[in-house]
């Protein structure tokens, strides 16, 4: 005689399969099922072991890179495919900026674990790429660190920095986000950017040519 639990999972294995060729429906339920399943891993995991820590931010490399390179890779693609990889990108997105906002507060940014450079990258990556004000807020101090302790360039330090101070009402410091016109003159208006004279002082004192 079957045991009550072999018996109830016989019956719900039963209705899933009943309608197993139609395409699963997601729902709020769902996403925020799976939001959570994900708050018990990274609760779960000890990011203060290096290997681990690596890992995951690997795996974050990779979610943010791999549609991103297909739909940047130069083939021709149709309007179809242009979508798919859009939506799996507006997907993975969010599940990444969860996955670094956590790190980033248990264990901050730094090199203490010899972290490989798509590790570093996963997180400027994902601090660029989301939509999210609040957490490229956030993440400002972070990003002022990792540049104090050399684990992100010059460059990167000045384009995250900029971008995010124009996306949040200041004005840029380094002149990284211009307004290109068609005639190649690049602008840089009053309302989100500091004078040519200030920007440019502020390049050179973090090593970057004046403009």
């Amino acid at each position: 005689m079957k045991s009550p639990f072999i018996f109830i999972l016989s019956l719900w294995l039963t209705i899933s399969c009943k309608d197993g060729n139609q395409a699963p429906v997601h729902t709020s339920f769902d996403l925020k099922f799976e939001a959570d399943t994900l708050m018990i891993r990274l609760l779960s995991t000890d990011f203060t072991d290096c290997n681990k820590l690596n890992s995951e931010l690997e795996q974050v490399y990779q979610r943010d890179q791999y549609y991103r390179g297909k739909l940047h890779s130069g083939l021709k693609l149709t309007a179809q495919q242009k979508d798919f990889y859009r939506k799996k990108m507006s997907k993975n997105d969010p599940y990444n900026e969860k996955i670094i906002s956590y790190i980033l507060q248990e264990v901050g940014w730094n090199n203490s674990c010899n972290l490989s450079k798509k590790s570093h990258e996963a997180i400027w990556l994902v601090i660029d790429h989301s939509s999210n004000l609040k957490f490229k807020a956030f993440s400002l101090p972070f990003i002022h660190s990792a540049f104090k302790d050399q684990l992100i360039s010059p460059e990167i330090y000045a384009f995250l920095i900029d971008e995010i101070y124009v996306r949040i009402g200041r004005k840029q410091q380094y002149g990284m986000h211009p307004v290109n016109y068609p005639d190649g003159r690049k602008i840089y208006p009053e309302r989100i950017s500091l004078s040519i004279e200030e920007i440019n002082h502020n390049r050179s004192s973090i090593g970057l040519s004046k403009l």
